[in-house]
């Protein structure tokens, strides 16, 4: 498997270096231009770390990777629907400067992108809560094999716990994401696009910027979904870690996933006037939330590998 994501992450490297030998040849006589070239490519490594992409990656690999299933890849194919979007309405944007048709039509299917992306965080934090009540039974004695009693939650969401079975179904899901819940760097990648439409730009050069856009943005989602699978594969490798550090990141993944896809559904009563000012300012606050994710992530993986160095020390040390 690591030869693999070797592979996987040498190709999207050499995607990179191809889009931006792209944008050299359409702009190397204009350094004001590959700068904004620089900013499209800074704001899809950005795009990558937003919450709502943080969330759903990590909830689908904590979900294949505990089924014993490749999950390294669910980045990737998130990364690539998401693309085709951004691809589209960049190219909608250079193809009808003139008209408020790509506006409208994002208009009309952006609420329910909205609400596709944040039913689906939804329901993937609610299939997780069930693993959690697995692990947390198995803390009190039960075998972490052993399933819950079928119960109504159970039953409700069995169909749920199948949605995402290989790392290829968040293809759709990258897609449908990309519909809705606008973001500020992709809101700016659509701004600039038109400005340099408007400004005379032609459709082969505007395409650079979203070019370079979706290649950070597909390197970056990838390499946190092999990131995460190699922490949840590492707890996996022994069964004494496994518990505690399983209960940590799920309770993470649940809240994180449950979180960001609320703060989607209120966005649109704020948007249309209603809902708590408060709910306004963590939507200003939630560009930010991705990193905090992957911080306490990262955190909780450093930790535990330490604290799995000083164990062994200890117990020879009182030997």
């Amino acid at each position: 498997m690591t030869r693999q994501i070797s592979t996987v992450m040498g190709f999207l490297l050499a995607a990179n270096l191809l889009a931006w030998a792209w944008a050299w040849h359409e702009f190397h006589d204009r350094p004001a231009m590959l700068s904004t070239a620089l900013l499209a490519w800074v704001f899809g490594l950005r795009h990558a770390v937003d919450a709502d992409h943080i969330a759903a990656i990590d909830n689908v690999v904590r979900k294949l990777a505990r089924g014993g299933r490749r999950a390294w890849d669910c980045g990737l194919f998130f990364a690539l629907g998401h693309s085709v979007i951004v691809l589209l309405l960049c190219l909608g944007i250079a193809v009808f400067p003139a008209t408020s048709e790509v506006e409208r039509v994002r208009d009309a299917i952006g609420d329910y992108g909205t609400m596709v992306s944040a039913g689906f965080l939804m329901l993937i934090a609610m299939a997780n809560l069930l693993t959690l009540t697995r692990l947390l039974r198995a803390r009190r004695g039960e075998p972490v094999e052993v399933r819950v009693a079928a119960g109504a939650m159970s039953r409700i969401l069995r169909p749920v716990q199948r949605l995402v079975g290989r790392g290829w179904h968040m293809l759709p899901v990258g897609f449908l994401f990309g519909l809705g819940f606008d973001t500020a760097t992709e809101v700016a990648l659509l701004v600039l696009t038109a400005q340099q439409t408007a400004s005379g730009l032609s459709a082969a050069s505007v395409l650079v910027f979203p070019a370079l856009f979706a290649a950070g943005m597909v390197l970056i989602d990838t390499a946190d979904s092999a990131a995460m699978n190699g922490a949840y594969g590492w707890a996996s490798n022994e069964p004494g870690r496994k518990l505690t550090y399983d209960i940590a990141i799920t309770v993470l993944s649940v809240f994180a996933a449950a979180g960001v896809g609320g703060l989607e559904v209120l966005g649109l009563l704020v948007d249309r006037g209603g809902g708590p000012r408060i709910v306004a300012w963590l939507l200003d606050t939630l560009p930010f939330l991705g990193f905090g994710i992957v911080a306490v992530l990262l955190s909780l993986w450093g930790f535990a590998a330490l604290a799995t160095r000083i164990r062994p020390r200890t117990v020879e040390s009182e030997g």
